[in-house]
């Protein structure tokens, strides 16, 4: 009897220790998958109201309600965003907004003044078309350009551009490379990492990739060296990390500026052309082909 006490002891103590076993398992189970929820809870997303590619002074939005789901603006006065159509057309179409807090911008066709658009209107109106005649069936260059300037009823001066549509035929979106931003021009070559880069001589120029969408450790920005090869400074998150010279006796396509080991975030890169620079270069010049995150 002693013995069966003590086996019916001892198998009592086993079913409690394997009890005890399934219920830690099940408590760090719970506690992982509230980390990991925890975890993609925090990971920043791109909403329509997060800034992301930034040319100098025009912001680039991602925003549903627009043909392009990424129309770009600015309030900042003089800013120009310029179309260089590559085929003939009798007419073009601006695709902008209107509503309570936007200003005023100003139109040129082959440089030649179409007059003051007035984007306020009580009511927000998305994907508003601005049809201008052509007078010759050629290739045009169609610039629009900010004022800061606005409607005594308006609440803010931002303008914003959609996009353009030669002839109502296909729909060139304003983040494409047909586009320039004041002083960046897009230029297509094969060579470049996506097939296009974007290229300024201007001293203060800027581009900043704002996106929030991806979180990673390490940042390139993607460039090509060159016997024009201007001079630029690299920022991470608001912080100058290296100054650049892109001088190089011979041409190099893709060349990589990595700036690895940051936190596992979403990050900021920026460009600034800045002078001197070397003093081999004749017509300095920076190029612009990508920012990578991995």
């Amino acid at each position: 009897m002693k013995k069966s006490s003590r086996s019916h002891k001892q198998s009592s103590q086993v079913w409690w220790l394997v009890g005890l076993v399934i219920l830690l398992v099940l408590v760090i189970a719970g506690m992982y998958n509230r980390t990991s929820i925890s975890s993609k809870a925090i990971t920043p997303k791109l909403t329509s109201v997060d800034y992301c590619l930034q040319f100098d002074q025009w912001f680039f939005k991602n925003d549903s309600n627009y043909r392009a789901d990424a129309p770009f603006y600015t309030s900042t006065n003089g800013q120009q965003l310029q179309l260089k159509m590559r085929a003939s057309s009798t007419s073009i179409t601006i695709y902008t907004a209107k509503g309570p807090s936007l200003g005023k911008m100003r139109v040129f066709i082959d440089d030649i003044d179409k007059g003051v658009v007035d984007l306020y209107q009580a009511t927000e109106q998305f994907q508003v078309p601005l049809t201008y005649p052509l007078l010759t069936n050629t290739p045009h260059m169609v610039k629009v350009v900010a004022l800061d300037n606005k409607n005594p009823l308006s609440t803010g001066t931002e303008i914003v551009v959609d996009g353009m549509s030669p002839d109502g035929g296909t729909f060139c979106d304003s983040s494409g490379p047909l586009y320039s931003y004041n002083s960046w021009i897009p230029i297509f070559d094969s060579r470049a990492h996506d097939g296009s880069y974007f290229i300024s001589s201007l001293v203060g120029a800027e581009i900043t990739d704002s996106q929030l969408s991806t979180v990673s450790t390490k940042v390139t920005w993607i460039t090509a060296k060159g016997p024009n090869g201007g001079k630029a400074e690299l920022y991470i998150d608001g912080a100058l990390i290296r100054t650049v010279d892109l001088y190089n006796p011979t041409t190099i396509w893709q060349h990589a500026e990595v700036v690895d080991g940051l936190p596992f975030a979403s990050h900021v890169p920026k460009i600034k052309i800045i002078s001197p620079t070397n003093s081999l270069t004749k017509d300095p010049a920076v190029i612009f082909d990508s920012f990578l995150y991995e």
